[in-house]
C-alpha cells in the first residue's frame, strides 16, 4: 500500500461487505468535504482497474473502472477544492477537500494519472515525501519533519560509535590520554590511603611500632604532596594530548561536513535554511568537540574510580559502604525517569534556536530590503517571537534540569551526612581507627564525586547526541544529481544542445515543465521567452544539470547530460545571471576563480573585452582592490561586467544569459551588451529577457507558457503569427510609448 492515508477497520470491514478487494487497493485518501462542499468524511480509493469513492455518512460507494478515466483535476477554489473526474467523455465532480488535504490530493491525482500513463509508483517514490511524518517503528511523530529523525528509537551506540572513529585517528594522543587516565586513577585511589591510613595510622598515631614510619611527618606529608603533584601533572599531559586530538578531530569533522555540503544538491539547500546549515558546520562540531574534550575522558576517570572505591570501601567496612550506597537506586531511577525528557527538551530548544539564528541570518543579509521597506519594528517584532519561543524552551531545559539534579544533589548529602554520623559512632567506640575513618571519608568523596558527574554529564550526552545526528545528517545526505562511474568527456565538444519531452517539478505534484522537445546547433543563438515562472530559469538549471529531469532527456552532442563528468559540463558552460555573486577577496581574484591558473595578462585581457577594465584602474589598487561583503561596493553594472569577464576567460562552448542587462541604464546596458556579444562569438548561446527587444538577434524564439513550449520561431515569424509573443512584445511596446508620451 502507497503511504498516504490508512483505511480504519470499519472501512476495510465495508469494502469487504462489498466484494471490493481490498488487496489490489494501493492507495487510500481521506477528504474531509463531500460532494456538496459539507462537513463529512469521504474516502477515495486506487487500484489499477479501478476507482472508488465512499461517502463515510451515508456508506453510499461509487466505482469507475480505470480503462474509461480520462483524467482527474482539481479546482482550486478560495479555501476549498474540488476532485473533478474525466469519465467516458463526461466530466463529474465527486468529493471536495479543505485547503488541509490539499497536498495529499494532488498526490493522489498524481499516481491516477501515472497509472494512466502505464507507469508504476513505489512508496518510497519523492511525491511521498512531505507526508513521512510518523516513524514507522515506534508511531511518533517527528519533531522535525525536514529530518526524520526519531530521538526516541536512534541507535545511540552506533552514533557515537561514528564520532568516535573521527578521534582514533590519531591513535598517539589518544593512547597518551587513556595511560594518563588510568594513572590518574591510580593515585587517586592511592590518595585516601595516604591522608588517612598513613599519616594518622601509621605516621601520628600508630598502633604497631615501626621506626621508620612512626612519627616520620616528613614522610606522610612528601608522600601526600608528591601524589598530588603527579595528578596535577598527569592532568596537564592529558589535558594537552586531548585538547590536540579534539581539535584535529572537530578540524576533519568540519571538513568532511563542507565537502559533503558542497557535492550535495541545490534541492538540498532551497530546503534548508542558510542559518542552520552554519550551525551544523560550526556549532555543532564545536558541541561534540567540547563532550570528547571534556566528558569522555573525565566519564573514564570516574567510571574506574567509582568502580575501585566501591570496591575498596566493601572491602574496608561493609556496614558503612550500604549506608553510602542506600540512595544509589533512587539516584538511578530518577535518572531514568528524567533523561529522557531532558532529551526532548533539548531537541526541542535547538530547533527554536535554529529558526531564531536562520531569521537572523536572513535578516542581516536581507538588511537594505528591510530598510527599503521600513520595516524594522515589524522585523524586530519576528525576532522576539522566535526568541521568546527560544525562550520558552529554554525555561523548560531549566525547570527539568533544576528538579532533576538538585534533588540528586540531595540524596547525596544526606548519605554523607549518614556516613559522617555512623562514622564518628564507631570511631568513638573505638571500632574503628581516626585514620581509617579519614580514609573511608575520602572514599565516599570518590564515590559521590562520579555520581554528580554522572548525574550533571547528561546535559553533554544530550547535546552531543542530538549535534551528532545533525552533522551525520549533512555527511549522510545523499545527493540528487549522482554522476555515473562510467561518465566520459566527449573527444570534440562543438555545443549542440537537445531536450526530448523533459518533464520536471521542484515540489510533487507541481510540474513545472511537461514534455518540452527543442534542439540548438552548436554555434546557434535562441531566446526563451515567456512570463514570470513559465520555466525559462529551469531550463537553464537542466542544462547546467543542477537538477535531473523527471521525465525525458537532455543530451549535448547527442550524449545525455547524465552521461557527461558534471565538472566537463559546467567548466564548457557560462552563466551570467542578473544575480551577480561578489565573493570577497581582490577583483583579480574575483576573475580568476573561473578559471584558477589564468595568468594576470589574460585576466586583464577578460576585463578589457568585459568592458571592465576602465573603472577597475579607477579603483584604489586596481585589481588588488578588495571587493566584496564588508568592503568596497561595486555598482551593479561593474558587478555584471566582472562576472562577464569571469565567463570570457572560461572561453565556454555554450552561454547562457539570464536577464544579464535587467534594470541597467542605458549606458551600462550599452557596454554590457558590447561586452556579451564579444563574449557570444562563436559560442552556443541561450537567452533569457523579458526586454524581447534584446532578443532580436536570436536565430529561434522559444515562447513558454504553463510549462510548454507553446511557440517558436524567429522574432519575425512570432509578431507574424500573432500570438503570445506578438502580444507580450505589444504590451512592452505600449508601455514605452507611454512612457516616452
Amino acid at each position: 500500500m502507497l503511504p498516504l492515508d490508512k483505511p480504519s477497520e470499519k472501512i476495510l470491514q465495508l469494502l469487504d461487505e462489498r466484494s471490493v478487494d481490498t488487496g489490489s487497493i494501493d492507495i487510500y485518501l481521506k477528504l474531509d468535504l463531500n460532494a456538496e462542499g459539507r462537513y463529512g468524511v469521504v474516502w477515495l480509493f486506487l487500484s489499477k482497474k479501478h476507482l472508488y469513492c465512499l461517502e463515510d455518512e451515508n456508506e453510499k460507494l461509487s466505482i469507475w473502472e480505470m480503462e474509461k478515466v480520462g483524467g482527474m483535476t482539481i479546482d482550486s477554489l478560495c479555501t476549498t477544492n474540488r476532485v473533478v473526474l474525466d469519465y467516458d467523455g463526461q466530466s463529474y465532480a465527486i468529493a471536495m477537500g479543505t485547503n488541509a488535504v490539499k497536498k495529499k490530493l494532488f498526490c493522489f491525482v498524481e499516481v491516477l494519472q501515472r497509472y494512466l500513463e502505464g507507469e508504476s509508483v513505489d512508496d518510497d517514490d519523492k511525491i511521498f515525501e512531505n507526508f513521512e511524518m510518523y516513524c514507522p517503528k515506534c508511531g511518533k511523530p517527528y519533531t522535525d519533519r525536514q529530518r526524520k529523525v526519531c530521538i526516541d528509537c536512534l541507535d545511540k551506540k552506533a552514533l557515537y560509535s561514528r564520532v568516535l572513529k573521527y578521534f582514533t585517528r590519531y591513535k598517539k594522543q589518544m593512547v597518551i590520554v587513556i595511560v594518563t587516565a588510568l594513572l590518574s586513577c591510580v593515585l587517586t585511589m592511592v590518595s585516601p590511603w595516604l591522608t588517612g591510613k598513613l599519616l594518622f595510622d601509621m605516621v601520628l598515631n600508630p598502633k604497631e611500632p615501626n621506626d621508620f614510619i612512626r612519627g616520620n611527618v616528613l614522610l606522610g606529608v612528601g608522600s601526600i604532596f608528591l601524589c598530588a603533584a603527579g595528578l596535577v601533572l598527569l592532568q596537564i599531559i592529558r589535558r594537552r594530548a586531548n585538547a590536540t586530538v579534539s581539535n584535529l578531530a572537530t578540524r576533519d569533522m568540519k571538513h568532511d561536513v563542507f565537502r559533503n555540503m558542497q557535492n550535495l544538491s541545490l534541492s538540498f539547500f532551497n530546503n534548508n535554511q542558510t542559518g542552520k546549515l552554519i550551525t551544523r558546520v560550526d556549532t555543532d562540531a564545536l558541541n561534540i568537540r567540547g563532550f570528547f574534550n571534556d566528558s569522555v575522558p573525565a566519564l573514564i576517570i570516574n567510571v574506574i574510580t567509582f568502580i575501585c572505591a566501591a570496591v575498596m570501601m566493601f572491602i574496608s567496612n561493609p556496614q558503612m559502604a550500604l549506608v553510602v550506597f542506600i540512595p544509589v537506586p533512587i539516584i538511578v531511577i530518577i535518572l531514568r525517569k528524567g533523561l529522557p525528557r531532558l532529551d526532548m527538551a533539548y531537541t526541542l530548544r535547538h530547533g527554536k534556536r535554529s529558526s531564531m539564528m536562520a531569521m537572523l541570518n536572513d535578516n542581516l543579509v536581507g538588511i537594505r530590503v528591510v530598510k527599503a521597506f521600513a520595516k524594522e519594528d515589524a522585523e524586530s517584532a519576528r525576532f522576539s517571537r522566535l526568541a521568546e519561543k527560544y525562550n520558552k524552551a529554554s525555561l523548560k531545559v531549566n525547570a527539568l534540569h533544576l528538579l532533576v539534579f538538585p534533588l540528586i544533589a540531595y540524596l547525596i548529602r544526606v548519605s554523607g551526612k549518614a556516613v559522617w554520623g555512623l562514622g564518628g559512632i564507631m570511631v568513638m567506640d573505638k571500632a574503628m581507627g581516626f585514620g581509617e575513618f579519614l580514609t573511608f571519608i575520602e572514599l565516599t568523596m570518590l564515590i559521590f564525586s562520579p555520581l554528580t558527574f554522572f548525574s550533571t554529564v547528561a546535559d553533554s550526552f544530550t547535546n552531543t547526541l542530538n549535534s551528532a545526528q545533525r552533522v551525520f545528517d549533512v555527511l549522510d545526505a545523499v545527493p540528487e544529481i549522482r554522476e555515473k562511474p562510467d561518465a566520459h568527456e566527449p573527444e570534440n565538444f562543438r555545443g549542440g544542445i537537445s531536450f526530448d519531452n523533459v518533464g520536471f517539478y521542484y515540489n510533487a505534484n507541481r510540474p513545472i515543465l511537461k514534455n518540452v522537445s527543442f534542439e540548438v546547433s552548436p554555434g546557434e543563438s535562441i531566446g526563451l521567452v515567456g512570463r514570470t515562472g513559465a520555466g525559462k530559469t529551469t531550463i537553464v538549471n537542466l542544462i547546467l544539470r543542477l537538477y535531473d529531469v523527471c521525465s525525458g532527456s537532455i543530451k549535448v552532442d547527442g550524449v545525455d547530460v547524465k552521461d557527461l563528468p558534471k565538472d566537463f559540463i559546467r567548466k564548457n558552460m557560462a552563466v551570467v545571471s542578473q544575480e551577480v555573486f561578489i565573493f570577497r577577496g581582490t577583483v583579480m581574484e574575483n576573475i580568476r576563480y573561473a578559471k584558477p591558473e589564468a595568468t594576470n595578462e589574460e585576466v586583464i585581457a577578460a576585463a578589457k573585452a568585459a568592458n571592465a577594465h576602465d573603472f577597475i584602474m579607477n579603483l584604489p589598487a586596481g585589481y588588488e582592490t578588495v571587493i566584496g561583503g564588508g568592503t568596497r561596493a561595486l555598482s551593479g553594472g561593474e558587478k555584471q561586467r566582472v562576472s562577464i569577464a569571469r565567463a570570457l576567460l572560461m572561453d565556454p562552448k555554450i552561454l547562457i544569459l539570464d536577464e544579464a542587462t535587467a534594470a541597467m541604464d542605458t549606458e551600462t546596458e550599452r557596454l554590457i551588451q558590447e561586452a556579451i556579444t564579444n563574449l557570444s562569438k562563436g559560442k552556443t548561446t541561450i537567452t533569457i529577457a523579458h526586454r524581447l527587444s534584446t532578443l532580436k538577434d536570436c536565430d529561434t524564439l522559444y515562447v513558454i507558457e504553463n510549462g510548454r513550449i507553446a511557440e517558436r520561431g524567429s522574432h519575425k515569424e512570432l509578431l507574424d503569427q500573432k500570438g503570445i509573443f506578438y502580444k507580450l512584445y505589444t504590451l512592452q511596446i505600449d508601455a514605452m510609448k507611454k512612457v516616452i508620451g
